[in-house]
């Protein structure tokens, strides 16, 4: 269980510092929020409105998106020290 969430934090794990980033925390959860409304439709029968689903899922899709720019800009430099 230990190396599950040691994983998970990994994940969600910022690539530059290894601190959480909020984006990545925001962006799985908002995931695991359209996961259970699914699941609420599908197997339960209630309905979600559809502005809640798209809000969510553009919640995912612009959480990804800048995640996955990180990769491709530049390192932040330390400041020269004197």
């Amino acid at each position: 269980m230990g190396n599950f969430l040691a994983e998970i934090k990994g994940m969600l794990a910022d690539n530059v510092t290894g601190a959480l980033s909020s984006k990545r925390v925001i962006t799985a959860s908002s995931a695991l929020m359209l996961f259970i409304a699914f699941g609420a439709n599908v197997f339960q029968g209630k309905h979600i409105d559809d502005n809640i689903l798209n809000a969510i899922m553009f919640v995912i899709l612009g959480g990804m998106g800048f995640s996955g720019m990180e990769k491709f800009a530049p390192n932040p430099k330390a400041p020269p020290s004197n």
